[in-house]
């Protein structure tokens, strides 16, 4: 709200002087926002082709509605709802249907009771029941209180084309659980989703990479890192993080070099003074580039 900055995305993270970037989903939230928004940006048509009605919103990049329909091979205690709910908050152009012939996309919810190769063998067999050849998530469920469990990759037992796949983990009391490892499955299935339900016709498509989405990073984008205050490592987590999960970026050293500039403002006073700040800063280097200016705010 304090920003009207042209062509300028804002976020809010939080972070502190011993752990760095938490590890919580309002920072992942930021990145997926952020990883979604740099791409078109930074990939625009040229600038005659571009409306100038909307400069503060990304291009669009959902290009047509894209059916989703849920298969739940065991008890989920309502885990695969609140995934669904996530994952259609994240990505607008998902739709739930409730037959599998309207789908594009199945999703494949298979909490592990027994052994994981057995459950998700059973589950990879009730999908081909039901459609041995639409796309499909497998979301493989870990029962655990523990949101930093280590657990193996089911995506090893699993072959079938067209298919990706990742791991949760879940409570019966707390449902999906807030960590790392469920934010990173819900970016990565919604950065596949939408790629796979719009891809073209079939002969177009190279079929030496089934299991993955098409490629949507056209071209490289340069960011060139502002920092305006004592963010104690926090900006280089996030960095590292977002270069991570869109290999597109490619760090510069120079603003002039880069096609967008990531600001890096902590709060130490007031929120508004401290952007308010940066904004100026960032105005200094660069008047018209294009910007994703961050507002970390830091709570004791």
């Amino acid at each position: 709200r304090a920003v009207n900055r042209e062509k300028t995305l804002t976020v809010d993270c939080l972070f502190h002087e011993d752990k760095g970037l938490l590890q919580c989903i309002k920072n992942d939230e930021a990145l997926c926002k952020v990883a979604d928004w740099l791409i078109p940006e930074g990939s625009k048509p040229p600038k005659s082709t571009v409306k100038e009605d909307q400069p503060n919103e990304p291009p669009p990049v959902e290009t047509k509605p894209v059916n989703i329909f849920s298969c739940v091979t065991g008890k989920t205690l309502g885990s695969h709802e609140d995934f669904v709910r996530i994952l259609c908050k994240r990505r607008t152009a998902l739709q739930e249907v409730l037959t599998v012939e309207e789908c594009d996309v199945v999703l494949v919810f298979c909490p592990v009771v027994s052994r994981a190769g057995t459950d998700i063998e059973a589950a990879l067999q009730e999908l081909s029941d039901k459609s041995a050849t639409k796309p499909a998530v497998l979301v493989v469920l870990h029962h655990t209180l523990n949101p930093d469990l280590t657990v193996p990759d089911s995506s090893r037992a699993v072959n079938r084309e067209k298919t990706l796949t990742v791991d949760c983990l879940f409570h019966e009391d707390k449902g999906l659980l807030q960590c790392r490892k469920n934010d990173e499955a819900l970016c990565k299935v919604a950065d596949w989703l939408i790629p796979e339900g719009s891809k073209p016709p079939k002969s177009t498509v190279k079929e030496d990479q089934p299991n993955g989405p098409p490629p949507v990073e056209t071209k490289p984008v340069n960011i060139f890192s502002c920092v305006t205050g004592k963010t104690l490592g926090s900006h280089e987590d996030f960095v590292r993080i977002l270069c991570k999960r869109r290999t597109a970026l490619q760090e510069v050293l120079t603003v002039e070099e880069c096609d967008v500039v990531l600001v890096f403002c902590p709060v130490v006073s007031r929120a508004g003074t401290d952007i308010e700040a940066a904004l100026q800063e960032l105005s200094d280097k660069s008047g018209k580039s294009d910007a994703a200016n961050r507002s970390i705010a830091h709570f004791n």
